[in-house]
């Protein structure tokens, strides 16, 4: 390896025009607006930027891709380096100073008038350059004097139009251009001269940037060194996923993108399963007989596991996902918003797939349709899968086979399970989005217009049905101590209705619903666990904290009933916060 250093533009410059590339294992641009901003900041005040490494010659077997944003002759160019880490830099100054119209959603501009207004506040001579520096010195990005917009098709006519500088215009090299926008800019408003000159001429413009440290590597080395080289960078910008481990890691034998793009392409169910691809990498894994632990995967996944798992992974994964679907409302084919815990799909899928769950009928289906319902709804109960994940992923898998084969009786956790008291359960904690996904079963309408409500879509609203402003005036209340949003104080209504009733009293939401729909209104009541006991003290005048309680409580008995379903049964212990996947 060699080091060398080059400035930063000249570097954004190359790897627009296509003489810098990135191998096609590393990951997408990730960087949001704020973090561009805060790059061009630290540009203007001149602060040094942490080195890059890159790959000396072409390696057409990295199959070299573009920077996102590059110019159009980039694509022809043969690149001289291939970037390990520097990326998400050198695309932010591609959006920063090289920014085509067009190919790019986000612009950045200088804000002219808040920058005026700024200088103007703080009482600063303009026409004196130590008092300009001073202030820049102290300038940041909280005064929004550099700002982001959805791209326009002509950027540079905002300055005119808007007051906004496009900061293309700002590196040296265009300096003609510049000169050229300026003198229009400022022959309708010339008061803004010593603004433009003493201050955006003097101080904004980038000649190069600061100087980048450099380490190239020999295009001697081995494809396999250089993909463990970038699987272990982590010392700037977002710390890579296992997933883009094993993707650097197996490039030269699988494209695991690729792989996953494809697993998903007729797929109903798989996609909103798993939106990084992790899952199916730990399906292959555990068909295999491995160990589906997310941090040793660059280990435990190999080419040959994949080659040899990865389809029957995206099989075995729908089909799971049809079965909780289907039998307990998570409506995966439409939404990831119900997912209790992602952590229970591989290794029920190496169930599903061991017992051929689509051949079984009859009196068999029903038994194993109840013992896998069973293991899902008590693991949810149970926060089963919050912490130590991947030790109870293969095992649980293993107990709930051998339960399912009668070799073994049920896994002796999930004989253990009791439902636990609910009333801190939270809507979206794991408890909280099980309880949601069972109530979805039962094709709920919306109580006032009786539009179907499907969970997942835009048009079904979270409803809390004592409101959060109005359980702020009941007689008890402290603000401090009580919450509103727990699971048992919602439910789901079409978006209309959510609207009218955003921070009505329960009495008058229900009174809509009866004028509305007076022989039904019960019924859609009921189908979110609000029965006539629910309703009646939803009805109630002058309610206080305790009537907000008793709600609460009812609805829990209600819930308590809905579960004797699957086998379980009340717990005696205390109430305790209902959590999500910690892991």
């Amino acid at each position: 390896m060699s080091g060398t250093v080059d400035s930063y533009v000249n570097l954004v410059e190359q790897a627009y025009r296509g003489h810098l590339k990135l191998p096609a294992f590393q990951r997408d641009f990730k960087w949001n607006r704020k973090q561009v901003v805060l790059l061009f900041d630290s540009i203007r005040q001149g602060y040094p930027l942490n080195g890059m490494i890159q790959i000396e010659g072409n390696h057409e077997e990295f199959e070299p891709r573009d920077f996102f944003g590059s110019g159009p002759e980039a694509a022809s160019q043969a690149p001289k380096r291939l970037v390990l880490d520097g990326q998400q830099r050198l695309t932010a100054g591609i959006h920063l100073f090289f920014n085509n119209p067009g190919e790019l959603k986000s612009q950045y501009f200088v804000d002219l008038n808040k920058l005026e207004k700024n200088i103007h506040d703080c009482k600063i001579d303009i026409e004196n350059d130590d008092h300009v520096r001073l202030y820049l010195a102290d300038l940041d990005v909280d005064s929004g004097y550099l700002v982001a917009r959805s791209s326009a098709k002509d950027p540079y006519a905002l300055l005119n139009k808007s007051d906004l500088l496009f900061t293309p215009l700002l590196i040296s090299g265009r300096a003609k251009d510049r000169s050229t926008y300026f003198e229009s800019y400022l022959s309708h408003k010339p008061s803004r001269k010593n603004l433009i000159r003493n201050v955006i001429e003097s101080h904004f413009i980038v000649s190069g940037g600061p100087s980048i440290p450099l380490i190239t590597i020999e295009s001697t080395f081995k494809i396999e060194a250089i993909s463990r080289i970038f699987a272990t960078l982590n010392s700037t910008g977002k710390v890579l996923t296992p997933f883009e481990l094993v993707v650097a890691v197996l490039f030269r034998q699988v494209d695991l993108r690729k792989g996953i793009a494809s697993g998903k392409q007729g797929k109903i169910y798989y996609p909103q399963m798993d939106s990084t691809g992790e899952i199916a990498l730990q399906t292959a894994v555990l068909f295999a007989g491995e160990s589906p632990k997310k941090s040793t995967l660059p280990k435990t996944l190999t080419a040959e596991i994949w080659t040899k798992h990865s389809k029957e992974a995206f099989t075995w994964l729908d089909v799971t996902g049809k079965f909780l679907s289907d039998r307990l409302g998570m409506a995966l084919d439409i939404t990831a918003s119900l997912i209790p815990y992602d952590s229970i799909f591989a290794p029920m899928a190496k169930v599903m797939k061991e017992i051929d769950y689509p051949s079984i009928s009859g009196k068999e289906l029903a038994s194993v349709n109840a013992k896998l319902s069973k293991w899902v709804v008590g693991a949810a109960l149970d926060q089963r899968y919050q912490e130590g994940v991947h030790g109870k992923q293969k095992d649980d898998a293993d107990d709930v086979l051998a339960w399912i084969k009668n070799d073994h009786a049920e896994p002796d956790w999930l004989a253990l399970v009791r439902v636990p008291p609910l009333t801190l359960a939270t809507p979206m904690g794991a408890r909280g989005l099980m309880i949601r996904a069972l109530f979805n079963r039962s094709n709920l309408e919306d109580p006032v217009n009786q539009k179907p409500i499907n969970l997942g879509t835009p048009t079904a609203h979270l409803h809390h049905v004592f409101p959060t402003k109005y359980v702020s005036k009941l007689t008890g209340w402290d603000e401090k101590n009580d919450k509103a949003n727990l699971l048992l104080n919602t439910m789901q209504l079409d978006a209309e209705t959510n609207t009218t009733f955003l921070n009505d009293d329960p009495a008058l939401q229900v009174q809509a619903a009866e004028e509305a729909n007076p022989k039904t209104f019960s019924q859609s009541y009921a189908a979110q666990g609000i029965d006539s006991s629910g309703l009646a003290l939803m009805r109630k005048a002058h309610k206080t904290k305790n009537d907000f309680i008793n709600f609460i409580k009812i609805r829990e008995t209600v819930i308590e009933k809905m579960l004797e379903e699957f086998d379980f049964t009340k717990s005696g212990s205390a109430p305790e916060i209902d959590d999500q996947e910690d892991a």
